[in-house]
C-alpha cells in the first residue's frame, strides 16, 4: 500500500496491508537460507515495531471510543502486543543462530493469531461503527510515514549506545532466565 501521501485509506485496510506484508515476510523466511533469514526476520521486526507504534498509539485508543463493545478486544490485543514486544527483545540481543530462528518462529505463530483475532473480531466492529475514520486513517498513515522515516527502534538498537543495549539486554535476560527456570523438567 502506498503510504507516501496523506490520502484518504481506512485504518483497516491500513492496517490488513502491514498484515499481508508481515505475512509475506514470514513465507519469505520460512524457506530462506541462513543469510536471507537473518534480513528477513531484521525487515519482519522492523515492520511489527512500527506497526505496533501506530495500533497503541492511534488504533486502539480510537476502537474505545468507537464501541463498549472493542474494550475486551482491544485489551486482548495489547496483551498480544505486549508479548510480542517481549519476544522482539529478547531477538534484539540473541545472536542469529539456531535459537534466535526458533525464537522467531515462536513470534510467527503469537502474531499470527493475533492478526486472525484482530481481522476477525476488532475489524469488523470499527467498519461497522458508522464513525468517520478518515482522519484516524491520515493520522496512522502520518505516524507510519514518521516511524518508516526515522528507521524505527529495531535499527536503533542494533546501533544504539551501551545505556540502551544494557536495558534491552537486562529485560531480556531477565526474561530468558524466567523462562529457563521455569521450563527445567
Amino acid at each position: 500500500m502506498n503510504t507516501s501521501t496523506l490520502e484518504t485509506v481506512s485504518p483497516t485496510d491500513l492496517l490488513r496491508s502491514d498484515h499481508s506484508r508481515v505475512k509475506d515476510l514470514f513465507r519469505e523466511f520460512d524457506s530462506a537460507d541462513f543469510e536471507t533469514r537473518k534480513s528477513v526476520a531484521r525487515e519482519a521486526v522492523r515492520l511489527l515495531q512500527n506497526h505496533d507504534v501506530v495500533e497503541q498509539k492511534l488504533f486502539y485508543p480510537a476502537c474505545r471510543e468507537i464501541s463498549d463493545k472493542a474494550e475486551g478486544l482491544v485489551l486482548r490485543a495489547e496483551e498480544a502486543h505486549h508479548a510480542m514486544n517481549v519476544l522482539i527483545t529478547e531477538l534484539l540481543v540473541l545472536p542469529y543462530s539456531d535459537r534466535y530462528f526458533a525464537k522467531f518462529h515462536t513470534l510467527q505463530q503469537a502474531v499470527l493469531a493475533h492478526i486472525r483475532e484482530e481481522e476477525n473480531e476488532i475489524f469488523p466492529v470499527v467498519e461497522r461503527s458508522g464513525q468517520d475514520l478518515d482522519e484516524l486513517g491520515r493520522d496512522m498513515i502520518s505516524l507510519k510515514n514518521s516511524l518508516e522515516s526515522r528507521g524505527m527502534a529495531y535499527r536503533a538498537a542494533r546501533g544504539a549506545g551501551t545505556g540502551t543495549l544494557i536495558g534491552v539486554g537486562l529485560a531480556a535476560a531477565v526474561g530468558y532466565g524466567l523462562y529457563a527456570l521455569f521450563s527445567r523438567d
